[in-house]
């Protein structure tokens, strides 16, 4: 690869990206955001826009952040629940298949099919999670399916040689409110399953969890509910493609699992900047960062928070990560994207273009631009359509195709 710089940080922001707001003079939250680490790196730095998702697939932050490190989405996506069973310790083969296993609330109509969805739990402790585990294994498990907890961050479904295309499912928080006839798994395979679940609600509707629940205001959780469904990703080992020593700092469960599948030590921290000056003065080469509160302000229309978030990564995530890298005293380069963009008038993910911002110390580039938002790495003129190749531009920049 030639000559490289010694140490690298890449700091991606899921769903930093907006579009203008009238009520906000026109602005986006980035472009509103006073930014002064950002705005001292892009008078020197190379920007632009990314594509960074695919037009064949609903636009996330997992598949963008696969895209920034140099795996195509469309190859080794294989779905979210491989990477967050990963991530909490389950273990699994090759060839089979892993899916969530919601707790989900259903009313009680007879027939399992036109059941309503009320509501579903993501506020269920370790402690419940392995207890549900074992009730589960003791009752529906079998050498076939296997019911698995990991470190207590959630409830998987492990199908031993399960099919690979197994057809498609709904995320719960599509379904509730519903009747969940029209969102239950389809596809040649999904009857075992949906069985699974329909046994799920007989044996779960008068387990005692359900009355400390309700005495502490919880809704009940009565049914599994199956989805996130995928194997084992077959990624190469991302230190050893690029010769160095790499780490992942997030607290998302699926950006933690794939830093183990490609080979990264991964750590799920709060304060990231002084995690990554750690890794760096340990001999570490490549750290990266990844955070998700834009996207969760723009999924929740608060422009304000987003944009306020937006300077707090600024002076505590950018700007400190910039002077360790200084402090060192050896060439280095510092990256800035944001994956997806979130508009906060749509409250979700959108697939267009993202800005990007590549700083390299030992070749600045000097332009007139004052603000790093989404207007001024558009003008730029700099273009990557393709996403896989914004890793590879951060090791050695060349000239923008």
């Amino acid at each position: 690869m030639g000559e490289m710089p010694v140490k690298y940080a890449v700091v991606v922001c899921d769903g930093m990206s907006d579009r203008p707001v009238e009520e906000h003079n026109d602005k986006t939250p980035l472009s509103a955001a006073c930014t002064p680490e950002m705005d001292k790196l892009v008078r020197k730095s190379e920007i632009g826009i990314v594509k960074l998702s695919d037009s064949a697939s609903k636009p996330d932050g997992i598949r963008a952040n696969m895209s920034v490190l140099g795996y195509d989405p469309i190859k080794y996506f294989k779905g979210a629940a491989p990477l967050e069973a990963t991530a909490a310790g389950v273990k699994f083969d090759d060839s089979d298949m892993v899916f969530q296993c919601s707790f989900v609330s259903l009313t009680d109509e007879e027939k399992y099919e036109d059941k309503i969805m009320t509501g579903w739990s993501s506020e269920i402790s370790k402690q419940e999670l392995n207890k549900l585990a074992g009730y589960l294994n003791f009752h529906m498990g079998s050498d076939i399916f296997h019911f698995d907890s990991g470190n207590g961050n959630g409830i998987f479904l492990v199908w031993k040689n399960g099919q690979p295309e197994a057809g498609t499912f709904s995320e719960p928080e599509t379904v509730i409110g519903n009747v969940i006839k029209n969102y239950l798994p389809k596809g040649d395979f999904t009857p075992v399953l949906i069985h699974l679940m329909e046994e799920s609600y007989e044996i779960l509707k008068d387990h005692p969890i359900n009355y400390e629940r309700m005495e502490h205001d919880q809704i009940p959780i009565n049914s599994i509910w199956l989805w996130g469904e995928g194997n084992k990703y077959p990624v190469c080992n991302f230190g050893k493609q690029y010769g160095i020593q790499a780490a992942l700092l997030s607290s998302d469960q699926k950006m933690l699992g794939f830093g183990i599948l490609s080979g990264m030590d991964i750590f799920r921290t709060d304060v990231p900047a002084k995690k990554a000056a750690d890794l760096f003065s340990d001999g570490t080469d490549f750290v990266y960062i990844h955070t998700d509160m834009s996207d969760v302000y723009g999924k929740s229309g608060d422009f304000t928070g987003k944009t306020r978030f937006i300077e707090q990564m600024d002076s505590e995530i950018i700007g400190k990560v910039m002077n360790t890298l200084k402090a060192i005293g050896e060439d280095f380069t510092l990256a800035v994207v944001s994956s997806v963009s979130t508009p906060c008038e749509m409250c979700c993910n959108t697939g267009e273009p993202v800005p990007y911002l590549i700083y390299r110390s030992d070749r600045e580039i000097e332009n007139k631009t004052i603000h790093f938002d989404e207007k001024t790495a558009f003008d730029s003129g700099n273009y990557i359509p393709y996403g896989t190749s914004l890793v590879s531009r951060c090791f050695a920049i060349n000239q923008v195709k």
